[in-house]
């Protein structure tokens, strides 16, 4: 009885001091917080895993979430201020670009962190890293990276208010608007490693004022709509409506003089075909798209192309799928076609 009383003690004792053993040789640092990394001169994060490299991984991405939260909530505040300068809410290239650009911009912030410390929980079986980020390293080369942007920014918009073509005006303008979407995000991050929240000066004109220049010019264009052939489609419309909403001017029939406006002429062609492939249950069509962007004298400026194929179980119903297929497809090949000319996308 003795010595299971004796066994029991020793157990208890073993148990007792493993433990004690084990929390005292967890490092300080797994609550987050390192003397030798002060918040004041450091972002910091920890991460744990089954693995070291996933740990390591982790702890980075802790990093990253702060400036993913940060630069979209920038991105927010930038398209609320377009919306209630501009009037309205049609989605211009570029703030689909910023879209992208907070995305590559926060993945980014992964290359500027360091690894300090790693431990291994022997008892959990789980690895944990400490990771961190130098704020004065960071802000140094930020502001480095927000001058070079700010120089293209104000390059391209003088570039493009000398410009007499304006096509090329139209596309300096949409070159200085994509990198101010890029600077923002920048100085979105500037701002979370910047002990001191300064407000950021302005160099030149203003996001706002440089869409409204670009809208300026856009408004000098007129499009002609044309099919290749008779179309019953209801495609033309589909197209018109699209510029429109893009902020271009569509103009009914082509003009038998001369004009002030810019010109130019998009037309599409839509070759549809019924296709065998052997299988009575199923009738098929197949369709081939084009779409030219052309200026008064006829010269191409812009083409994209496309096919596809749709099924039904009559003709009448395979035919009809395919026909709304096709739109949908030639509306985006007029878009890129668009993009490609005046956007430089």
């Amino acid at each position: 009885m003795k010595n299971i009383k004796l066994a029991l003690s020793l157990f208890i004792l073993l148990a007792f001091t493993t433990a004690t053993i084990s929390a005292a040789a967890a490092p300080k640092w797994l609550s987050g917080k390192s003397t030798k990394y002060p918040d004041k001169d450091y972002i910091t994060g920890i991460g744990q895993a089954d693995t070291l490299s996933d740990a390591q991984a982790n702890a980075r991405a802790e990093i990253a979430k702060v400036f993913k939260v940060q630069i979209t909530q920038n991105s927010k505040d930038i398209q609320s201020e377009k919306i209630s300068l501009s009037g309205t809410e049609k989605k211009t290239s570029g703030e689909i670009t910023s879209e992208i650009e907070t995305k590559t911009l926060t993945d980014e912030t992964l290359t500027g962190t360091e690894i300090a410390f790693t431990f291994l929980d022997k008892k959990k079986n789980k690895y944990y890293a400490f990771a961190y980020l130098n704020k004065q390293k960071m802000r140094t080369a930020l502001a480095q990276q927000i001058e070079t942007l700010e120089e293209t920014i104000n390059n391209s918009v003088s570039e493009a208010l000398k410009n007499k073509d304006l096509i090329d005006k139209i596309k300096g303008f949409t070159k200085a608007l994509d990198t101010y979407t890029q600077k923002d995000a920048l100085q979105a991050k500037k701002r979370i490693v910047d002990p001191v929240a300064v407000p950021d000066i302005p160099t030149g004109l203003s996001y706002c004022e440089i869409q409204k220049k670009r809208d300026e010019a856009i408004s000098n264009i007129r499009f002609v709509v044309l099919p290749q052939e008779s179309d019953e489609t209801k495609i033309k419309e589909t197209i018109i409506e699209r510029l429109n909403k893009i902020g271009f001017k569509v103009e009914k029939y082509l003009p038998k003089k001369e004009t002030d406006y810019y010109l130019l002429i998009l037309t599409y062609g839509l070759d549809l075909n019924a296709l065998d492939r052997g299988n009575p249950q199923w009738k098929f069509f197949t369709w081939k798209g084009t779409v030219s962007i052309t200026d008064k004298e006829g010269k191409t400026l812009s083409s994209e192309t496309g096919q596809g194929q749709d099924a039904g179980i009559t003709v009448e119903q395979a035919k009809e799928k395919t026909v709304i297929t096709a739109r949908k497809e030639l509306v985006q090949l007029a878009e890129q076609a668009l993009n490609r000319l005046i956007f430089n996308k």
